[in-house]
C-alpha cells in the first residue's frame, strides 16, 4: 500500500498513515520501530508500506519512503548534500 504519515507524536514514538490506495480512507497505526533507520519521519512523508492484523488493530509494517521531505530541524549537512 502506499500512503502519507498524517499524524506524529514525537514524544510517544507513534503516528498514523493515511492510505491513498484506501477507499474508506483509513489511518494506520505506525510505531517508529516500523520506520527506517527507527527514527522519526520526515513531515508529511510519503511511504510505502505493508499492513499487519493485531490483536490491537492494524499496524504499518515494511515501511519505505516513496518520497523524502527534509525536516526544518534537519542537520545542515542534509542540506548541504543537497548542493553538491
Amino acid at each position: 500500500m502506499q500512503g502519507r504519515i498524517v499524524r506524529w507524536k514525537e514524544d510517544r514514538g507513534f503516528g498514523f498513515i493515511k492510505s491513498t490506495d484506501d477507499k474508506d480512507d483509513r489511518e494506520v497505526f505506525v510505531h517508529i520501530s516500523a520506520l527506517p533507520g527507527g527514527k522519526p519521519p520526515p513531515e508529511r512523508a510519503l511511504v510505502e508500506f505493508d499492513v499487519e492484523a493485531t490483536p490491537k488493530g492494524s499496524k504499518a509494517v515494511n515501511i519505505s519512503y516513496l518520497e523524502v521531505t527534509l525536516r526544518a530541524d534537519a542537520p545542515a549537512r542534509y542540506g548541504d548534500a543537497l548542493r553538491d
